[in-house]
C-alpha cells in the first residue's frame, strides 16, 4: 500500500501548481480571434498587448499568468503579440507596450500602459472587475 500512495502523493505535488491557486499561460489571441475570444463573451476580458523584444512586457507576464488563476471565472486573462497581429493593435490604437486592457460586452473598460508592480495590476483588475459587476 505504501509503495502506491508515495508515488501517487509524489505525482500530485509535481503537478499541482504552487500557491493558493492555479496560474496558467493566457489564451493567445489573433487577428481572427479577437472579436470572438474578446468582445462577445460574458466575462470581463484583460488583453495583454505585447512583442517578445519588449523587455518590460516579459516582466508583467508571470504576474498576468499567476493573476489568471486568482481570478479564473470572473475574468479571462489573454494576450496578443502586435509584431505578429498588426491589423488589431493597430484597430486599438496600441502605440506603445506593454499595454493592458479590460474589455467588457464588447466595450473597453480601462487600459493601462507600462510595466506595473504586482499590487497595482491587481488593483486594476479589481476595480475593472467591480465597474463590470455594476454594469
Amino acid at each position: 500500500m505504501r509503495t502506491i500512495l508515495l508515488p501517487l502523493i509524489a505525482a500530485i505535488l509535481i503537478l499541482t501548481p504552487s500557491g493558493p491557486y492555479a496560474k496558467g499561460p493566457l489564451l493567445n489571441l489573433t487577428d481572427a480571434t479577437f472579436n470572438s475570444e474578446v468582445l462577445h463573451g460574458d466575462l470581463p476580458v484583460l488583453v495583454d498587448f505585447w512583442a517578445e523584444w519588449c523587455g518590460p512586457c516579459r516582466m508583467i507576464a508571470p504576474i498576468l499568468e499567476d493573476l489568471s488563476g486568482k481570478y479564473a471565472g470572473k475574468m479571462k486573462f489573454s494576450k496578443l503579440n502586435v509584431d505578429d497581429h498588426e491589423w488589431t493593435a493597430r484597430r486599438f490604437g496600441i502605440q506603445r507596450i506593454p499595454c493592458v486592457k479590460i474589455f467588457y460586452r464588447g466595450r473597453l473598460l480601462d487600459e493601462m500602459y507600462g510595466s506595473w508592480p504586482r499590487e497595482e495590476i491587481e488593483h486594476f483588475i479589481t476595480r475593472n472587475l467591480a465597474l463590470a459587476a455594476s454594469r
